[in-house]
């Protein structure tokens, strides 16, 4: 392999564009972020690693391979052309983002299936491809339920500290904040209801060009989510069906 750029970077790990000369194929390369890692930060890693190795289906990046080079974990995966969510001017056209949402549903339904949690779903995480499609990236703080039998399960977690604005926590249940269900921020176990309000958060803001929940802190949109209704979509986008 050999790398052509950076692709970006997050609390956990930076992820490039990497060639395989073997192949002869542009793939993304994710290492971790520290030179020396900790063992919570690598068990984390492998975790990312089995969870996306468990889904075979085409709105779910597909990993390669895994390893370790000079001490450091790293993560072969498909390289996905496109334009992440995040970076599509808003609001969108409902019908547009109807088509998208069904893709992003099947996906994530997929990974339910497999007993895996996303609990990281945000529009920076979905890519979307030129021909329309799209793929679920980043399975950094996903949860892997061992027996496949209940996907809801998230024994053992513990509430959420505190987070900035954009940053992702690693190692808990709290992911991007303007994406998180109450019952997360309320310390109670991430299931498959939390990530589909991740889903219907990422949409309404699509839709809307706004958050359900718009704070000025963490704490803010954490006693608003936990409080409030957000205001009912059809008043923001009256046109839509």
């Amino acid at each position: 392999f050999y790398l052509r750029r950076e692709l970006g970077s997050g609390a956990m790990g930076r992820v490039y564009l990497a060639h395989d000369r073997k192949l002869d194929r542009d793939v993304a390369l994710k290492v971790l972020a520290v030179k020396t890692p900790l063992a919570s930060a690598r068990e984390r890693f492998q975790i990312e690693a089995r969870a996306i190795a468990r889904l075979s289906h085409p709105n779910i990046v597909a990993i390669y391979r895994v390893g370790e080079v000079v001490g450091r974990p790293y993560l072969i995966s498909e390289y996905a052309l496109g334009q992440s969510l995040d970076r599509m001017e808003r609001p969108v056209p409902w019908r547009h983002v109807l088509a998208l949402s069904i893709e992003i549903a099947r996906g994530l339904a997929a990974a339910h299936e497999r007993g895996v949690l996303h609990r990281d779903l945000k529009p920076a995480n979905i890519m979307v491809l030129p021909d329309g499609g799209i793929k679920l990236l980043d399975f950094g703080l996903a949860k892997l339920n061992d027996s496949r039998e209940d996907p809801t399960s998230d024994a053992g977690s513990s509430p959420p500290p505190p987070l900035s604005l954009s940053l992702t926590a690693t190692g808990c249940v709290l992911g991007t904040p303007r994406y998180v269900a109450p019952e997360i921020w309320n310390g109670q176990p991430a299931t498959v209801q939390s990530d589909l309000y991740s889903l219907g958060a990422l949409l309404y803001e699509q839709l809307s060009g706004r958050s359900p929940h718009l704070g000025t802190d963490v704490s803010e949109i954490r006693h608003l989510a936990t409080t409030q209704d957000a205001v009912a979509l059809r008043v923001r986008v009256p046109e839509i069906s």
